[in-house]
Formats: C-alpha cells, sequence, structure tokens
C-alpha cells in the first residue's frame, strides 16, 4: 500500500523549508515568487499530493459543506433534481460540496439534532426542504441554535428561497387578458391525500384574482380537494359547463393535464375554443400531444439562490437575511390564442 504524501516530502523534493510549503499549499494569495509556487505545485502533482480535508478544516474552522435536510415523507419533503443541480453548481463556484441527510419528524425536533447535523456531516450550513407542515420544533431550534440555514419553497420572511408564486397568478392572468380574454377561470384540485394546501396554492390564486379585479373582471375559481378517480370528472365539468371559459389558468401541472384532456375530448379546440395556461413545476409539460403554454421557475436559479443566501448566512451568521423570491418564466407553448370572442 503507498505511502501519504506529506508536506515533508515536497519539502525535500523541492529543496525548500516545510513552512514554505506548507503555506504555499494552504494559501494560493500567499506573497511567494511565481517560480517558488510553481516549484511546489509541480511537485505536489507530481509526487500525488492530497491535502488533508480534516487539517484544512481545524485551521480554518470552515469544512466547505453545506448539507441539505429533508424529511422521510417524501410528500412534505420533495425536492426537484433541477434545485439540487442547481445546489452542487452555485456550491462549486465557491469551492464547496453538499452533503444531504433525510430524517423523520421525529428526530428533527430533537433538541441537540442541529449541532449534530452539522458535526455528522461536516457542515457549515443547512440548506432546510420541507414544503409542507414541517416540524414546528425545528424552525425553533434553528433559531436557538444560531447555526447558518437557508429554507427551500417554504413561506418566511426571512433566510428562504421560494418561487415567487403570487407574481406568477398575476403573470398567467395579465397574459390571457392581452389575448382578449375575459372569462378566465382558476382551476386548482389537490388529491385528499393532501391534508394542507402547500402556501402557493392560495398565493398564486391571490395573483389571478388581483389582477381579475383590477380589470374589472369576476374571478371564477374552482380550489377544493378531489380524489384521483373524480379529477377527471370535475375538470370536464369545469371545463365544458354551459357557461365555460375561454381560458383557464391551471394551478399545477395535473390540473393542466386534466383541463386540456377533458377538452379534447368533449370536442373542444385547444387552443382555438379554449386556451389553457399552466403554472408549472415543469420546464417542459406536454398534454394530448400539445406543449402546455406556461409560467415556471427554473429549478437551477432556485438552488442557485439558496446557496448564494446560505453563503452570505455562513459569513454572518447573526443577520437574518430577506427572503428571495425567485421569479417565474414564461415558456411559450400551443395551448393558448386570442379569445374567440374577440
Amino acid at each position: 500500500m503507498s505511502m501519504r504524501v506529506t508536506v515533508s516530502d515536497i519539502a525535500a523534493a523541492t529543496g525548500l523549508s516545510k513552512p514554505t510549503v506548507a503555506r504555499v499549499l494552504r494559501d494560493a494569495s500567499a506573497p511567494f515568487r511565481a517560480e517558488t509556487r510553481e516549484r511546489v505545485m509541480e511537485a505536489a502533482r507530481r509526487l500525488g499530493y492530497r491535502p488533508n480535508a480534516a487539517a484544512k478544516a481545524i485551521n480554518s474552522g470552515r469544512f466547505d459543506c453545506a448539507v441539505l435536510v429533508m424529511g422521510t415523507d417524501p410528500g412534505r419533503s420533495f425536492v426537484p433534481m433541477g434545485v439540487i443541480n442547481g445546489i452542487q453548481a452555485e456550491l462549486v463556484t465557491h469551492d464547496m460540496h453538499l452533503a444531504v441527510t433525510r430524517m423523520p419528524d421525529q428526530q428533527l425536533s430533537d433538541p441537540n439534532i442541529v449541532p449534530k447535523v452539522l458535526r455528522q456531516n461536516m457542515a457549515d450550513g443547512i440548506i432546510v426542504n420541507y414544503t409542507h407542515e414541517y416540524p414546528p420544533e425545528l424552525a425553533k431550534l434553528m433559531e436557538w441554535s444560531g447555526a447558518p440555514a437557508v429554507w427551500l419553497n417554504t413561506k418566511r420572511p426571512n433566510d428562504a428561497v421560494r418561487p415567487d408564486d403570487e407574481l406568477a397568478g398575476r403573470m398567467a392572468t395579465e397574459k390571457l387578458l392581452a389575448l382578449g380574454h375575459r372569462r378566465i377561470a382558476y382551476l386548482h384540485m389537490s388529491p385528499l391525500a393532501v391534508p394542507l394546501p402547500h402556501y402557493s396554492a392560495g398565493d398564486r390564486i391571490a395573483g389571478y384574482s388581483a389582477v381579475m379585479a383590477a380589470a374589472g373582471l369576476s374571478p371564477r375559481v374552482l380550489h377544493r380537494q378531489v380524489s384521483h378517480a373524480d379529477q377527471p370528472a370535475a375538470a370536464r365539468a369545469f371545463v365544458t359547463g354551459s357557461d365555460r371559459p375561454t381560458a383557464i389558468i391551471a394551478g399545477s401541472d395535473g390540473n393542466a393535464v386534466h383541463a386540456i384532456y377533458e377538452a379534447v375530448h368533449a370536442g373542444l379546440s385547444v387552443p382555438g375554443q379554449v386556451s389553457v395556461v399552466a403554472i408549472s413545476d415543469e420546464w417542459d409539460l406536454f398534454a394530448a400531444g400539445l406543449r402546455v403554454s406556461s409560467f415556471a421557475v427554473h429549478g437551477r436559479h432556485e438552488g442557485e439562490a439558496a446557496v448564494r443566501l446560505l453563503v452570505e448566512k455562513i459569513r454572518v451568521p447573526s443577520t437574518a437575511v430577506a427572503t428571495v423570491a425567485v421569479p417565474f418564466e414564461e415558456r411559450p407553448g400551443e395551448t393558448i390564442a386570442r379569445s374567440p370572442e374577440v
């Protein structure tokens, strides 16, 4: 088995002192001549030197690691892969890496959980991903510990990153108004299995309702829990009734798919007779062979924003940082058109 290459080995190979070699390896900005620096780095590469991460952490007080904390219930702690990709990409720019830990609610309510998570994962800060009903004790423990922490997809006034859902409702409504639609309805059915709706549902409806009211129009909203089996029938009645709208804003991907399929099955032209726009969790959404017109948050942008906020918290952990609301972006599709009534 090969022996670990040490600073002493590099010093012997270069003829330089151990303190000089150690300083060059530890600090890229240390005041040495370029020739000395290159001599050390060339020897380190040739000998296969690998820095001791533990020693570096002891010297700097940093592990250069962020830990993503999630619950074990995927319905309340799901994180899209795009967000993960954004977190990892942004961490690289700060010379950091990511650790992930999943824990049941009971463990996340333990008074010792925050220092334990940081210690076991050798992390400098925490990204908490809980989309629904996070343990109330967890928020208190985060505050009491003073640990640098950022919350993902949670509506908190400080130290969080979330999509700007109210803006999404506004943007979708304004888009349809600009196309001449006046009978614009909002569809959001959630499954019975979800005990409490995510805050985003209400925020998106609030944005829609505000724009409709400003235009002198009456909002029409179907927002209730419906079993998976009954959702197609509920969507069919909403889309094809005697007072059917000319345009529908779907509050989720599933609602958009239901609306489009039921319209097509009823013989309605999409988007000729009814336009459908989704506020989407997917960057690209398709239904009935059509690319769905949508407003979506690029998950990568959300992940990047979370890391930037966490880095700021690590630098000044005692300071509350205003929550970042990541804007939605329009994704052009084939399911909206000018109102047939124009």
